[in-house]
């Protein structure tokens, strides 16, 4: 991340990110409270077993973890303890800092472990190291590594915080030099501390232009080539180091979009070592956010929001503006990536640096430039918790049916969490109905951060009928916590999917949305549209007909053909058999056979490009003949 430049994308506004993408939620109008119903779908789970909630230890780590026992291990209680977030995930900056680097923020200076003699020094970045064990000791049980830049001696300018010119700094002749580091650093943790980390990402914002050599931070340009080259080699040296426990993390780009196009210019083994997918939200719609996870399902990898932060408005903790910001860009990460686990930026930012700004980053506010050791918490901490604090490691994610909520189920437990932001100046009611469930005890507890309010647990809320009404005020947000929920009935059959294919990450797509018998049937990138929308109609036998949203006809091999090469194309629907799909397993997605020809769906010649025709052709195992169905 880099604050200074971030401004125009995430201080203008609450909703900016999603004001003109497909899927924004814009602001309810102002007036009479507003009537909302919403059904809570369990049969729909966009994350089947939610990994948790975290943040970077770069750059508050670097400072805090010098303070007194008694400071640190209080803002380590804030944020991992039992009474505070309950954070259960930390991201550890592997750092590429000289001891003599002048002009780094308050904590941006982490030095590296190597020198430029070759020689590792393990003594050093002792504070950031303090709060790893510190975050593990309270219960964290997921760590990743990453780097913001190389080491300053195997950068281009000599300089950790970027090039000249804002260009590239990693000489193409460095990338074994850095993935040795790295990898050294990781097998270092592991042999020596006992630490395990399970993602190695050596990369941070790669693509973007503002890593220069006069910032007050680390990073480093690295062009997409490269950065194929780069994942390749970490994961290669990860494997011939017998460090199996650690897989690499890629590319944490600063917007969902970036991440597409560079995993998009990975080659193949790069791809393959890719385990997890890291995205950044500083950027992007409805749109992007989609096609990143669908990019992430394709290749087989766990998904991540590895980092975001934000502000808005002038520089308060109190303020409510800033919580309810954090609130929506939860909901929309969590909505349309469905990540596996949703990383906070640092959680603790420079009080001077938020004053002299007048922003609002950070959950907690320290002062790291004095000596004065003081921090207030925000009224962005007591909204994370709103969120941290209830919807658990394990938990389900699963479709709210309300635009403003988030909603997590515990099978385990028979515990329903929701919760829902309201960004109005007006309250609105909202009735949701869980008949989903085959048994909704309750009562539902609110716990609500508004204004005047931190997390205020609240009267409870009866189920009558598998149904509550909760009021969610102006300017709040509110947790509902339903015990004994238990049950879910089979997921409806009006529901349409998106038809998605292994090897491009891209969807079956009607043709320019027409609505004609014989338009080709084509692959294209999620945008949104209801021709890229397919219902499975059950046809008996094991076979379906897959019928178009947009146009109500059907998924149809041309002319009935039995050839190999025949298109594929939509037509009204009938009883041929050449309209009915088998789905037939596939290692994790499925082909689909044609029912007349025993033939499968296939992307022409395998291709990965917008517009490519899907075809009939006898079946294979490469990945263009393998889809997989999910919700927009």
């Amino acid at each position: 991340m880099i604050q200074r430049l971030r401004v125009s994308m995430v201080s203008m506004g609450l909703c900016l990110t999603m004001a003109n993408g497909p899927g924004a939620r814009p602001a309810l109008a102002e007036g009479p409270a507003a009537s909302l119903a919403a059904a809570v779908d369990p049969s729909n789970v966009y994350v089947a077993s939610f990994e948790g909630w975290g943040t970077t230890l770069a750059w508050f780590a670097n400072v805090t973890g010098g303070w007194s026992d008694a400071d640190r291990n209080a803002l380590a209680d804030l944020l991992f303890g039992s009474n505070g977030l309950r954070l259960n995930i930390v991201r550890y900056n592997i750092g590429g800092s000289s001891a003599s680097q002048q002009g780094m923020r308050p904590g941006g200076l982490v030095r590296s472990y190597i020198d430029s003699n070759g020689t590792y020094d393990w003594t050093v970045d002792g504070n950031q190291r303090w709060w790893l064990s510190a975050a593990i000791a309270r219960g964290v049980d997921t760590t990743e590594a990453f780097a913001n830049s190389p080491p300053w001696f195997m950068t281009s300018s000599g300089d950790a915080r970027g090039a000249a010119g804002c260009g590239d700094n990693l000489p193409s002749g460095q990338n074994e030099a850095f993935a040795e580091y790295l990898t050294e650093v990781v097998r270092h943790f592991r042999d020596s501390w006992g630490v395990t980390f399970r993602t190695l990402d050596p990369l941070n914002e790669p693509n973007a232009t503002w890593w220069c050599i006069t910032g007050q931070q680390e990073g480093a340009h690295i062009g997409r080539t490269q950065q194929s080259a780069l994942v390749q080699l970490v994961g290669e040296k990860l494997l011939s180091k017998g460090l199996t426990g650690t897989r690499v993390s890629a590319p944490d780009e600063t917007s969902p979009g970036e991440t597409v196009g560079s995993i998009g210019a990975y080659g193949s083994a790069a791809r393959g070592h890719a385990a997890q997918i890291n995205t950044h939200t500083y950027g992007g719609n409805s749109t992007d956010k989609t096609n990143v996870r669908l990019v992430a399902r394709s290749l087989g990898a766990r998904m991540w929001m590895s980092e975001v932060d934000g502000s808005t408005g002038a520089h308060d903790h109190g303020a409510i503006a800033p919580a309810l910001w954090l609130a929506v860009r939860i909901t929309e990460d969590i909505d349309f990536i469905r990540p596996a686990a949703w990383v906070f930026w640092q959680a603790i930012e420079d009080e001077s640096n938020q004053v002299s700004q007048s922003k609002n980053w950070g959950l907690i506010h320290a002062s790291m430039a004095g000596g004065s050791r003081t921090w207030s918490i925000t009224k962005k901490y007591h909204v994370m918790a709103n969120y941290t604090r209830f919807i658990r490691p394990g938990y389900q994610i699963i479709a709210s049916g309300d635009g403003r909520a988030v909603t997590a189920y515990s099978p385990a437990s028979g515990t329903l969490v929701v919760v829902i932001y309201n960004n109005t100046a007006t309250s609105s009611q909202v009735t949701y109905d869980l008949t989903g469930f085959a048994t909704a005890a309750g009562p539902a507890t609110p716990y609500r951060t508004s204004a005047s309010e931190n997390l205020a647990q609240l009267s409870p809320i009866a189920i009558a009928n598998r149904q509550f009404t909760a009021t969610a005020e102006a300017s709040s947000v509110t947790t509902y916590v339903i015990p004994g929920v238990m049950g879910t009935s089979p997921r409806p059959g009006s529901t349409y999917d998106l038809l998605a294919n292994r090897s491009s990450a891209k969807v079956a797509d009607v043709s320019g949305g027409s609505a004609a018998d014989g338009a080709n049937v084509i692959q294209w990138p999620w945008n949104g549209g209801i021709n890229q929308q397919w219902q499975f109609q059950d046809a008996g036998g094991g076979y379906f007909r897959i019928v178009n949203r947009n146009s109500g006809k059907c998924l149809d091999v041309s002319g009935m053909s039995t050839a190999d090469g025949a298109a594929v194309i939509q037509w009204t629907c009938g009883q041929g058999a050449n309209q009915q799909f088998q789905s037939a397993p596939a290692g994790g997605y499925f082909q689909l056979r044609a029912r007349h020809s025993g033939k499968c769906v296939n992307v022409t010649a395998g291709s990965t490009a917008n517009g490519a025709l899907l075809e009939q052709r006898t079946c294979g195992t490469g990945n263009s003949f393998q889809w997989w169905r999910e919700t927009p």
